[in-house]
């Protein structure tokens, strides 16, 4: 396949059907393949189902630690909204009046597997709060 092809089935796939990760990876990757000058690393589509379920392996553990992103955002106010959550594919709405990401801190941070952005930035901007996420990968 060449690599506008792989292109082209690449933004369909994440047009049409956005949550197909194992797709979007094997496109991903075929793509990478171009690319004779630089060398990537690669994650298997295993690391982020471990990611997932070994750093935060229970519902209310995972809900503390979003909360914690708000507060190591400097916010105040956080709202938590829960539709259908008895039944599988229910959502969790949260809102809060935190600073929130600059782009590179998104991409280096947040985006980041084993980011060191908390050990090099320990405090919060605006009110100098000691940072409370811990599921990260040290």
């Amino acid at each position: 396949m060449d690599e506008n092809k792989i292109r082209n089935e690449l933004a369909k796939v994440l047009a049409d059907d956005p949550n197909n990760y194992s797709k979007i990876l094997e496109l991903s990757s075929k793509l990478v393949s171009f690319d004779e000058d630089n060398v990537r690393f690669s994650v298997d589509a295993g690391v982020i189902d471990r990611l997932g379920t070994e750093l935060v392996a229970r519902q209310e553990t995972a809900v503390s630690e979003l909360v914690k992103n708000s507060y190591d955002a400097d916010a105040i106010k956080v709202i938590l909204k829960f539709e259908d959550s008895d039944s599988v594919g229910g959502i969790l709405f949260i809102d809060d009046d935190g600073l929130g990401m600059t782009k590179d801190q998104l991409i280096n941070g947040f985006m980041r597997i084993s980011s060191t952005d908390k050990l090099r930035n320990p405090f919060s901007e605006r009110y100098k709060r000691k940072r409370a996420g811990q599921k990260g990968i040290y």
